[in-house]
């Protein structure tokens, strides 16, 4: 499974779902690039 987030504040929205989703799913790894996605993978984009 691969999430793609994309969020609107500068820097709370994005340390809450990278806290959150490594609660909820560990095995979950974060990539800087969407490209980079493969398998258990997520990214943010956001301003």
């Amino acid at each position: 499974m691969n999430i793609y987030f994309l969020v609107e504040g500068r820097s709370t929205e994005k340390k809450l779902y990278t806290a959150w989703l490594t609660h909820l799913i560990p095995e979950i790894e974060r990539v800087d690039f969407y490209d980079q996605a493969n398998h258990n993978n997520y990214t943010k984009s956001g301003y």
